[in-house]
């Protein structure tokens, strides 16, 4: 099973900042997980929220400000809002996986022309995820060598139908949903499994004997000691 840090290391870094990315580099996490947003001038920015109110020092959205003005903004302890190419900078070298969060159907076409820039084997270290299941499938048709997964909440009962239709390589939800017949259904039809997020021992020990393949979490350090118990 693979630790992935959500938006980096949530609670322990600022979230979506490079601070925070560094932090998982240097515990060796397997993935990283991050959302992306387009600002006024066409750049992908590494942010959670449509608006950069609740994470910043400023106020308003983000597609209405450039990139500059974005970066001008306190991200939290004196960090930025980064591009994702520099996330992709940090981590890749280090072979570690991404996974990226499609919030808006506008980076769409910027994602596309950046991850051409990329190498293959930098290609296969990246996911594309998203709860719009239709950008999902339009992201999947111009990219068939590259892996996405479907994000969903609750527990439907067709699963792998959903990720069919997607064509989507796996599946990702919230810990509270999955169980070992899931784990079950997803093995049984190639699908990778992802859970987020795990942020004490019960639960992430609980998540460890499902095997998934792979498990977010917002304190990846107690992670790390979590993952060396018995």
């Amino acid at each position: 099973m693979k630790i992935m840090g959500h938006r980096g290391a949530r609670n322990e870094a600022p979230e979506n900042t490079l601070e925070g990315f560094e932090l998982a580099r240097e515990l060796n996490l397997s993935s990283v997980e991050l959302d992306i947003h387009l600002s006024l001038d066409g750049k992908l920015m590494v942010i959670h929220d449509e608006t950069v109110d609740r994470t910043c020092s400023g106020k308003g959205k983000v597609s209405e400000m450039t990139s500059k003005e974005l970066r001008l903004l306190d991200a939290g302890e004196g960090t930025t809002i980064p591009y994702l190419e520099e996330v992709c900078d940090l981590l890749l070298p280090a072979q570690m996986e991404i996974q990226i969060e499609i919030k808006d159907g506008k980076t769409l076409s910027p994602l596309n022309a950046y991850l051409r820039e990329l190498s293959q084997e930098q290609r296969q270290l990246l996911t594309v995820i998203s709860f719009n299941h239709l950008w999902l499938k339009e992201f999947r048709e111009s990219n068939p060598s590259l892996k996405t997964a479907t994000l969903l909440y609750g527990r439907p009962l067709n699963t792998p139908e959903i990720a069919r239709a997607a064509e989507a390589n796996g599946v990702s939800f919230n810990i509270a949903f999955i169980d070992e017949e899931l784990r079950e259904q997803t093995r049984r039809e190639g699908l990778t499994l992802t859970g987020w997020n795990a942020n004490n021992e019960e639960d992430f020990k609980k998540m460890e004997a499902l095997e998934l393949d792979y498990l977010g979490t917002d304190t990846p350090t107690q992670a790390k000691e979590w993952a060396s118990r018995p």
